[in-house]
């Protein structure tokens, strides 16, 4: 059974992969994602668990 919504051709569809790349409709192509520099987003990753932690000591 498809859930509500779900579109009929949708439910036909063969991954590329199977179909030699050949898709039923047009595909729109994926961004590309920019990985962050390492030492960048340890500074986030610190930052970040600083304000959790900071934040769970104001509420207990």
């Amino acid at each position: 059974m498809d859930s509500p919504g779900a579109s009929k051709t949708a439910s036909t569809q063969l991954h590329p992969l199977l179909t030699g790349g050949a898709v039923s409709s047009p595909v729109t192509k994926a961004p590309e994602v920019r990985a962050a520099k390492p030492g960048r987003f340890t500074e986030q990753r610190r930052a970040r668990f600083a304000a959790q932690t900071a934040n769970l000591a104001a509420t207990s």
